[in-house]
């Protein structure tokens, strides 16, 4: 009959999820092999949870120890394959507007080493300045573009969506690393501006005018004040 027809679609589909599931669930805790664990956090026997990276810890001291905030907040709002939505938004909104910010700033980062390049300034701090907060932008733009808020807009998506990058003996470290890489780049770029502002002060060249001095003299103050807002404000958020 229709009724029954459309029970045995309902049913079926039901079943369909709950094998994905338990299929997703069996090949992050690598089911049947030697190093199987019973969840994210629990282990069989002497089995260690997550190895050493040196490689990750010389990127977390590279990117300013920024993962090492994200990580926490990762931690805490993704428990088993429980997934806390609404704190998640919030997380998630944050990030965006992180990567908003440091867009905005290496931008004008490029626009401050554009104007020193067309006044005859061409140093190697400031083509460095410049690769690196274009980096940044693209970096803050890619980012931005693959976390729209309607692909982790519910529970599932989330968890689906960390399940799938979760690393099995690092957890959600490489994560925090990848999310935390602009402002990382915006900082390096900020700091490479700050050196060409400095040679520029310090050399007395003839070829730049008065104004682009003055201009040096003013970020010379405000880059480091403006770097050191948007690190601590993304690192102190909880």
């Amino acid at each position: 009959t229709p009724t029954s027809t459309a029970n045995r679609a309902y049913r079926n589909a039901c079943i369909a999820r709950l094998w994905t599931s338990i299929s997703r669930a069996r090949h992050i805790n690598s089911y049947g092999q030697t190093n199987a664990r019973l969840d994210r956090l629990q282990t069989l026997g002497q089995q260690e949870n997550s190895k050493y990276s040196p490689l990750l810890s010389l990127l977390e001291v590279a990117t300013f120890l920024a993962p090492l905030s994200i990580h926490s907040r990762l931690s805490t709002l993704f428990i088993g394959r429980v997934v806390y939505q609404r704190h998640w938004q919030v997380f998630f909104d944050d990030m965006r507007r992180n990567w908003s910010q440091m867009c905005a700033l290496s931008v004008t980062i490029c626009m401050g080493n554009i104007l020193l390049f067309s006044k005859g300034s061409t140093t190697l701090p400031g083509i460095a300045s410049t690769s690196l907060a274009g980096a940044s932008t693209f970096a803050a733009l890619y980012l931005h573009s693959k976390h729209p808020e309607y692909l982790l807009k519910t529970g599932p998506d989330i968890s689906t969506y960390i399940m799938s990058v979760e690393s099995y003996w690092f957890g959600l470290r490489p994560l925090a690393i990848v999310l935390a890489v602009p402002q990382a780049l915006a900082i390096y770029s900020a700091l490479a501006f700050q050196v060409a502002l400095l040679s520029l002060l310090f050399t007395g060249a003839s070829s730049v005018d008065q104004s682009i001095k003055a201009l040096a003299a003013v970020s010379t103050g405000i880059v480091p004040v403006v770097v050191t807002m948007n690190y601590f404000s993304g690192n102190t958020r909880t």
